[in-house]
């Protein structure tokens, strides 16, 4: 005789349909999460070649604007200026360095020892040839100058360095403040695998207009033991802005590319200074401040005034801290 299905009645037979019931509505969710997680990876994936061919149209057509107006904005030059030690010795220790000019780049911004490792890029012939896309917003200025950082990494990630300086053009250095020691513990961190950023310069915007307010946590900088004048910043986060002098692992290459050149968030948060820079972990601070800029809307003696400040609320451990502040304030270096 056929088989007669009879309906599913007790209970164990019911906990036994429901399970089945649920497991395939796991099963089709967990199919659907790895639908979007695949979809999301191809977006991504599409938007980075897009970046890629982005940034090879505007090196290729500056290339091609060197080519018919003898100027390229990553032209390599000779220098006639002398960075004394030990800031030359630390910044030797690196693959290249990045001269960020304005409108061009004079000998006295090069360093006479490094000319093989210089490189310089002109931000008004690199202008022309940005995406618009890329600038538009509020703070064109501000974009443009990021649009000019990005590139560098661009060409960073090319050249396939390790690890570059960043220097913009306009800043003016306290560089005797450096003790002899600086070059070696700068060498020994460069070798490591501590550190994505070394900042020489850099604006402690939160002290900025309360300097009677205490050191948030995560702006905390920690000396370690046997250190000198490098510092860890405990977290990321901390709102320290500038970008006129600093120096970064290729690990952050790509990273600070994008972050810099993506279009969904507010095109604030693309600032080099802002998001980019700040969300990154393992920073060190080269302490006392050496690095300030010519062109700000604050003065000169006030940002020296707020590197003190900041050595003095936020550098750990104290004492280490105000022996620094007492030899910055004895020196007042020189002019680049």
């Amino acid at each position: 005789m056929p088989s007669v299905h009879r309906p599913c009645k007790s209970r164990a037979c019911k906990r036994r349909g429901s399970s089945h019931h649920s497991f395939r509505l796991f099963l089709l969710l967990l199919l659907l999460l790895l639908f979007i997680l695949h979809r999301r990876r191809v977006i991504e994936h599409r938007k980075s070649l897009n970046h890629e061919l982005d940034f090879e149209r505007v090196r290729s057509s500056c290339v091609e604007s060197y080519s018919r107006a003898r100027m390229t904005p990553y032209e390599r030059n000779g220098t006639d200026i002398a960075i004394p030690s030990p800031l030359n010795s630390a910044l030797a220790i690196l693959d290249q360095v990045y001269v960020l000019s304005r409108f061009e780049c004079p000998s006295e911004h090069f360093f006479a020892t490094l000319e093989n490792k210089v490189t310089c890029i002109v931000g008004t012939v690199l202008d022309k040839c940005v995406p618009q896309k890329y600038i538009a917003g509020g703070q064109s200025h501000a974009l443009r100058v990021t649009f000019s950082h990005a590139f560098i990494f661009h060409l960073a990630l090319t050249a396939g360095y390790r690890n570059i300086a960043v220097v913009e053009a306009d800043v003016w250095l306290r560089e005797s403040v450096l003790n002899f020691t600086f070059t070696d513990d700068f060498a020994t961190l460069i070798r490591s695998t501590e550190w994505n950023v070394v900042r020489f310069g850099y604006r402690p915007y939160f002290l900025q207009e309360k300097g009677t307010r205490p050191c948030p946590g995560k702006c905390r900088c920690r000396i370690p033991k046997n250190g000198k004048q490098l510092c860890k910043i405990v977290s990321h986060g901390c709102d320290l802005r500038s970008s006129d002098f600093y120096v970064v692992n290729r690990r952050v290459f790509k990273r600070l590319r994008d972050s810099m050149t993506k279009l969904r968030p507010q095109s604030q948060q693309r600032i080099v200074d802002l998001a980019p820079l700040q969300s990154l972990r393992n920073q060190w601070l080269v302490v006392p401040q050496i690095s300030f800029q010519k062109s700000l809307d604050i003065p000169q003696l006030y940002q020296v005034g707020l590197a003190s400040l900041y050595i003095k609320k936020c550098v750990l451990p104290k004492a280490v801290g105000s022996h620094l502040l007492d030899a910055a304030s004895t020196k007042s270096g020189s002019c680049m």
